[in-house]
């Protein structure tokens, strides 16, 4: 599915919520092919889900 959003816009941000610390580990190996630095593991409460989103979505 990243692969079909970034056809559509090279530049979007995309965040992925993962279901535990090990799916972080394997999506964050040198041959996967996005930009780890938005890999959200569960579980999290709304508020940290909101401030990790606004981390990545806010200009530097």
């Amino acid at each position: 599915m990243y692969n079909e959003i970034r056809k559509v816009d090279a530049i979007v941000k995309v965040c992925f919520l993962t279901g535990s610390e090990l799916d972080v580990e394997n999506l964050r190996r040198p041959t996967v092919d996005f930009d780890t630095n938005c890999l959200i593991p569960k579980p999290l409460s709304i508020e940290d889900l909101v401030r990790k989103v606004k981390r990545q979505i806010e200009p530097q």
